[in-house]
This record gives structure tokens, C-alpha cells and sequence, in this order.
């Protein structure tokens, strides 16, 4: 009974769904049916036959072991190749054996049975190759029938004595095929539908695991933002000071690792817009580091050249990043500018990101210092900018969260040069209606291609 299950067995493997084990199992019990057939006609071949039709041992023995190669093939893990193996060689040799024997042997029974197998074994992604299989075995139990019932006695000699009881066989063996095929199949079923209700148990249990894991880490973040959002100036405050201005902030996650921060120090009003490493949650934790430094350099340290505001935050965060054992590369890219409008005097500097202003209807740039705000290989003081402006000059601070933006109609980057196009076409409208425009390119550019990093835009006209 062991070598029994183990050869039922064959080909099983941990990959494999329940329902496609239950159609290997099904496939390797009939082809053991269907071999212990074969053994019994050759048996009563040799019991009843007349030995002068010796060439129907070739037959059975042929037969035996091409069904045999279909149990090899699924212990091979090859078994559709298996299923079309054992359907054609069965049709082709039940046609043999009812055309051999005539309408005595009953052999054209198999027929219907093996149509019957086909339609069992094979599944629905194999529904061409199943019924092209169905259309050969149906023409073919026709041809069968035909020859059964317009048998000419010179086709096939075989004795009429050994045809009955041959007959009898193909009988015994279509009825246990039919009840075994049956028995079993109701069997694997019961116990298939067992282990997926089982699996569907486990699945349900990790699901609500899951959605529980999902809800506290999402609570969490949105609770991270509100943190974070806490040390980002108020609107309120910057419209203020400046209420042609907007700001288009567009985290690639809940939390981001841009971030836009201002303050006023007597005259002088400064504002930034910030990139820190990476995005989501770590890029957050890095732009809390770098906001508290860039607090603390303006009002503890009382730092308002903005080259040296930013060589103070660099000291600052690398000093905060240094207390860890392990090695933090972590940093920000910048651009931080500070207005005077008493003076009518802007002051700038960049670690890596640009200052552009539009003056007349002409886009500008001040270029920054290729260099962040973090550890870097031979750190160099940051350029102080200073710029008399004249009144209705736009400035754009930004991160490269928006030229980054993959999109389009090919796919590609938006690009600087795209951007800076924007900003000209749109210049002469209002700053909020800008931000609308800028916000719906950028979603009409990004169409459903994923965000890639965050965005945040800042404009103020002076």
C-alpha cells in the first residue's frame, strides 16, 4: 500500500496548488488503472489466446509501456506532456484493440471513458489542447464503430472464443475504471476542498494580521506627519509677509523628505525650500535633523548671512549625525533665500539647487554650490549671493522632485528646460493660479506612472 500512495505521489511538489494536486493524483490513479488493464488482457491472452497471434503481446507490451512513460513523465514534473501522452496512446490502442477484437470485445466502451478521463484531467488553461484531444478520440470511436459493426473476418484473425473473452475483460475493466475514477475523484475532492478551506483559513487569519500591522504603521506615519508638519512655518505667516506667493508641496508618501521652512529676523525674511535624503519615513527623520538646525543657527547662534547660515546647519547636522556609531552620509540640498525689502536686496545661497527668477520676462539663474549640507570630500564655504531686484520679480526656490518626474508621452523626465518654460509661459498670472498650473502639469506629465520623489515648489513676486 506504501508503493501504492508513492507512486500516486509521483511528481508532487510543494508548488504546486491543491487543486492541481488533485488532478496529478487523479492523472497517476488512472494511468495505474489503465496499466493493471493492460496486465489483465495480456493475462487472459495468455490463458484463452491462441498463440498464433503472438503479435498482440508486442501490442499489450508496446502499450504498457508508453502509458508506463506517462507516470515517468509526471514524476518529471512534465504533466501536461504526460496527460497528451497518456490521452493519445489510450485512444490509439483502444481503437486498435476494438477494431482487433470486433463487436464481441466491446473494447469501443473505452472510448467514451477515455473522452470521459480527458475532460477530467486536464485544466482550464489547457482547454485548447483538451477538446482538440475530445475532437481525435470522438472521430476515432466513430472509425471505431464503424469497423466493429462492418468487420471484414481477413482485417484481424483473432479467435471469436478469445474476442468474448476479451469482451469480458474490457467489461470488468470499463465498470472498476468508472467506479475507481469516481470514488477517488470524490475522495481528493473532499480532502482538496478540506485543505483549501484550511488555506483560506490561514490566509484570512495573516490578512486581518496584516491589516492590523498596515493600520498601526499607517497610524503611525500620519502621525509622523502631523510631527513633521508641526516644524513647517504656517501658511498664514508667509502670506503675511508675502501675499503673492505660494508653496506646491507634493510628498511622494505620506511623509517626505523635502521639506520648506521661514522665518523673520527683524527686516530680513527668509524662506527655503529643502531636499533631505531620501523620501518617506527616513527622509523625514533627516529633514526634522536639518530644520532643527537651520532653526537653531537663525535664532540661537544668530546667524543671518545666508553662506554662513549654511555652513552653520552643515556643522550642526554633521555634529548630529556624528554621536552615532555608525557612519550617516545623510544630508539636504538647499536653496535659501533671504529678502530685504526695506533695501530692496535679496541675498541667496544653494547647496545644489538653483535660484530662478523671472525679471522682465526673462527666466534667471543663480547658480548654487556643488556641494550639501552633510558630509562631503573637501567642504568649501557657501557663496553668499546679494541681488538689488526690481519690484514684480518672481523668485522660484525648488527641490528636483518635478524635473525628476518620469511621464509623457515617451516616459521620460520633465526636465529643468521644460520647467523653466512653464514658469516663463505662466509668469504674468497669479501666484495661486500658478500653482494650479504647475500642479496639473505635473499630474497630466506623470499620468499613471508612479511619483518618483517629492515636490515642493516655492514662488513669491516682490
Amino acid at each position: 500500500m506504501n508503493v501504492l500512495s508513492k507512486i500516486i505521489d509521483f511528481g508532487k511538489s510543494p508548488e504546486l496548488t491543491a487543486r492541481e494536486e488533485r488532478l496529478l493524483k487523479l492523472s497517476n490513479v488512472t494511468f495505474i488503472v489503465i496499466l493493471c488493464f493492460i496486465l489483465a488482457n495480456l493475462f487472459s491472452f495468455l490463458s484463452f489466446g491462441n498463440k498464433k497471434d503472438i503479435h498482440l503481446i508486442i501490442v499489450f507490451a508496446f502499450h504498457f509501456v508508453l502509458i508506463s512513460a506517462s507516470l515517468i513523465l509526471n514524476l518529471k514534473k512534465k504533466y501536461l506532456i504526460a496527460k497528451i501522452n497518456f490521452s493519445i496512446v489510450a485512444v490509439i490502442f483502444v481503437s486498435y484493440y476494438s477494431i482487433a477484437y470486433g463487436k464481441e470485445g466491446f473494447n469501443y466502451l473505452f472510448i467514451p471513458m477515455i473522452i470521459f478521463l480527458i475532460f477530467n484531467l486536464f485544466e482550464a488553461k489547457e482547454k485548447l489542447i483538451m477538446w482538440i484531444l475530445i475532437l481525435f478520440a470522438s472521430l476515432t470511436y466513430f472509425v471505431a464503430l464503424y469497423a466493429n459493426y462492418n468487420r471484414l473476418e481477413y482485417y484481424i484473425n483473432i479467435e471469436k472464443s478469445f474476442r468474448l473473452m476479451q469482451g469480458i475483460v474490457s467489461l470488468i475493466g470499463y465498470l472498476s475504471l468508472t467506479i475507481m475514477f469516481g470514488f477517488y475523484n470524490f475522495k481528493l475532492t473532499i480532502k482538496t476542498e478540506n485543505k483549501l478551506l484550511a488555506e483560506k483559513v490561514a490566509i484570512d487569519a495573516q490578512k486581518i494580521i496584516i491589516e492590523n500591522a498596515h493600520k498601526e504603521i499607517t497610524d503611525s506615519i500620519n502621525y509622523a506627519k502631523r510631527l513633521q508638519h508641526a516644524i513647517f512655518p504656517p501658511t498664514d505667516f508667509i502670506t503675511t509677509n508675502f501675499p503673492e506667493s505660494f508653496i506646491l508641496y507634493k510628498p511622494k508618501d505620506i511623509v517626505a523628505g523635502d521639506f520648506y521652512w521661514a522665518e523673520k529676523i527683524e527686516d530680513l525674511f527668509f524662506i527655503t525650500a529643502a531636499d533631505c535624503t531620501g523620501h518617506g519615513v527616513p527622509g523625514a527623520m533627516v529633514s526634522v535633523v536639518c530644520s532643527i538646525a537651520l532653526n537653531r543657527t537663525v535664532n540661537e547662534f544668530g546667524v543671518t548671512d545666508t553662506g554662513k547660515i549654511l555652513d552653520k546647519t552643515r556643522e550642526l547636522v554633521i555634529d548630529t549625525f556624528t554621536k552615532s556609531n555608525a557612519e550617516v552620509k545623510d544630508g539636504m540640498d538647499i536653496s535659501l533665500l533671504c529678502i530685504d525689502k526695506q533695501n530692496q536686496k535679496i541675498f541667496w545661497s544653494g547647496a545644489n539647487n538653483p535660484l530662478w527668477f523671472v525679471e522682465n520676462g526673462e527666466l534667471k539663474e543663480i547658480k548654487a554650490d556643488k556641494q550639501p549640507i552633510g558630509k562631503t570630500d573637501n567642504p568649501k564655504p557657501f557663496t553668499t549671493h546679494q541681488l538689488k531686484y526690481k519690484e514684480n520679480t518672481t523668485f522660484y526656490l525648488f527641490t528636483d522632485g518635478l524635473a525628476d518626474q518620469f511621464g509623457g508621452p515617451k516616459g521620460k523626465k520633465f526636465k529643468y528646460k521644460q520647467f523653466g518654460e512653464l514658469l516663463i509661459e505662466i509668469n504674468n498670472k497669479a501666484m495661486q493660479e500658478q500653482s494650479t498650473i504647475i500642479n496639473e502639469k505635473f499630474e497630466t506629465w506623470k499620468n499613471e506612472l508612479e511619483q518618483v520623489d517629492d515636490v515642493c515648489v516655492i514662488g513669491i513676486k516682490i
